[in-house]
């Protein structure tokens, strides 16, 4: 696994994978609290082949995102269910899981970025998946 470390973001990526230029690469885009379990929950989604990248901003809090290919339902479903296991998708108010979006990378910056929302894989008051 390789590791870098710029200004604003320390990223993780697998070194048997590399990302693709894909029009459906993309991310989950998470925020965090708690830098020193941020860093080991993205250091290990890597270390254990459930993504392929993953990074997190170079803060005490802050945003992490966890990369992959937006069209491969198996990997998705994997994704997330780490994400919900590490506690990375909250709850709302109302009791349901916050339909985060997945980002397209190709389109960071630019309006239009999200593909889709965490409601097109589960329920997001039951946690069950309907893909």
């Amino acid at each position: 696994m390789e590791s870098k470390k710029t200004s604003f973001w320390i990223t993780y990526r697998d070194s048997d994978s590399s990302p693709t230029d894909s029009d459906t690469y993309g991310k989950w885009v998470c925020t965090f609290t708690d830098r020193s379990r941020i860093a080991q929950i993205c250091q290990d989604a890597v270390a254990e082949h459930i993504i392929p990248e993953s990074k997190y901003t170079d803060a005490d809090a802050g945003q992490c995102c966890f990369y992959l290919n937006g069209t491969d339902l198996a990997a998705q479903e994997k994704v997330l269910r780490y994400l919900i296991l590490n506690g990375l998708i909250p709850e709302t108010v109302y009791g349901r899981l916050d339909n985060i979006p997945f980002e397209l990378e190709k389109w960071t910056g630019r309006a239009s970025t999200v593909l889709f929302c965490l409601d097109h894989f589960m329920n997001l008051y039951t946690g069950e998946f309907i893909i």
